[in-house]
C-alpha cells in the first residue's frame, strides 16, 4: 500500500503519534512567550546547540569505541 513511494500504513501510524502532541499545545498560552521568553530560549539552545554535539559524541563512543570490533573494515 504505497502512494507516491510512501508507505501508507507508516504514514498513518506516524500521524497517529504526531496528532496527540499537536493537540496538547496550549495555543492561547503561546502569547505569553513575549513576556517570559526564557523557556523558549532554553529549548532552542538545547535542541540546536547542545544536543547535536552530545549526540555526535555518543555516536562516536558507540560506533568507534564499543562496537568497532564488530564493524567490518570494508565499511570503515
Amino acid at each position: 500500500m504505497e502512494l507516491a513511494c510512501i508507505s501508507m500504513p507508516s504514514a498513518v501510524l506516524i500521524w497517529g503519534m504526531i496528532v496527540p502532541m499537536m493537540l496538547a499545545v496550549d495555543f492561547p498560552a503561546m502569547g505569553g512567550i513575549r513576556q517570559q521568553p526564557r523557556g523558549l530560549l532554553i529549548t532552542i539552545a538545547m535542541n540546536w546547540v547542545i544536543k547535536p554535539f552530545t549526540i555526535t559524541d555518543l555516536a562516536w563512543l558507540f560506533i568507534l569505541g564499543l562496537f568497532a570490533a564488530w564493524i567490518p573494515e570494508a565499511m570503515g
